[in-house]
């Protein structure tokens, strides 16, 4: 089944998904001041190499939410994420602009595999005033789950997976001394990234 997907990725401290403010002054080899317009670039490109790393990976650091915009209610569809629950079901009705409320117990995720399946239950029909003319007239509010993993010291806390982090921080590197991947040595010439190489680790199959 053809589907559309936007997704929402709230990154609130992207040092803190990065290990702290110390590990990226070490990895930069810099010393980021407390506040004005150099701080709020680290920031950007911090945040920028993380949802980089989030987007060619398939991997979240913190949750996210997803919506899923489908031309029927599907019976069963393989999911491009990891997903945890589903808030909100909805169509858009002929003619209108809100979409109307369906009721989300009628349909269920399965989450045990990577990637998760999204399934209608039998007890569901399609509505008949649906709008035929719009491409994707039902849309599934989806709550994703962010990928997280034990710490040595504590099993009971997770954190951010090393290989993702290590993964961001090598691009925020890229961003901040680079700029670009291009060199030039009497014709211009790509150079190959450290960074392509460790995130084929961390490809979510489907």
């Amino acid at each position: 089944m053809a589907y559309r997907i936007d997704k929402t990725l709230p990154i609130d401290d992207p040092f803190e998904i990065l290990g702290g403010e110390g590990v990226i002054e070490n990895h930069l080899r810099v010393t980021i001041p407390a506040s004005g317009d150099e701080r709020t670039y680290f920031l950007q490109i911090a945040e920028a190499a993380i949802r980089h790393t989030a987007d060619v990976t398939g991997r979240n650091p913190v949750r996210a939410t997803y919506r899923v915009h489908v031309p029927g209610i599907p019976l069963r569809v393989e999911l491009p994420f990891r997903a945890a629950s589903i808030s909100a079901v909805g169509y858009l009705k002929e003619g209108a602009t809100a979409y109307t409320d369906l009721n989300v117990s009628d349909f269920g995720i399965f989450g045990e595999t990577a990637p998760s399946v999204l399934f209608s239950r039998d007890s569901i029909s399609e509505p008949t005033d649906r709008d035929d003319d719009h491409p994707f007239p039902f849309r599934f509010t989806i709550v994703g789950l962010e990928d997280r993993e034990r710490t040595d010291d504590d099993p009971v806390v997770d954190q951010v997976p090393k290989v993702f982090v290590h993964a961001a921080l090598l691009y925020m590197s890229h961003l901040y001394e680079n700029r670009q991947a291009v060199a030039f040595g009497g014709k211009p010439y790509e150079i190959p990234l450290a960074f392509d190489r460790l995130v084929k680790s961390l490809f979510r199959f489907r």
